[in-house]
């Protein structure tokens, strides 16, 4: 189970845990594409480059979303100091 907690949004946990449980679904979705295309190496190659497609882009978001929230957080420290 996927449980979101202040340390998992702010690091690169999230982005692995949510990694490792998508593995059987790429499994499943390169069987579906290898059974209708008649070619199941073929559809286990579709399905792992569109994972690894998905997995840099959740990246980016994980990346981006930490940067937003160290500056948050640098913020609310500023304004404490005073």
């Amino acid at each position: 189970m996927l449980v979101l907690t202040a340390e998992s949004v702010r690091s690169d946990a999230f982005t692995r845990e949510l990694s490792f449980t998508a593995i059987p679904y790429v499994v499943l979705v390169g069987y579906a594409i290898g059974d209708q295309t008649g070619d199941a190496w073929r559809g286990l190659s579709i399905a792992v480059a569109a994972y690894f497609y998905v997995a840099i882009v959740v990246r980016g978001i994980s990346r981006a979303r930490n940067k937003a929230v160290d500056r948050r957080i640098n913020e609310i420290a500023r304004r404490n100091e005073h």
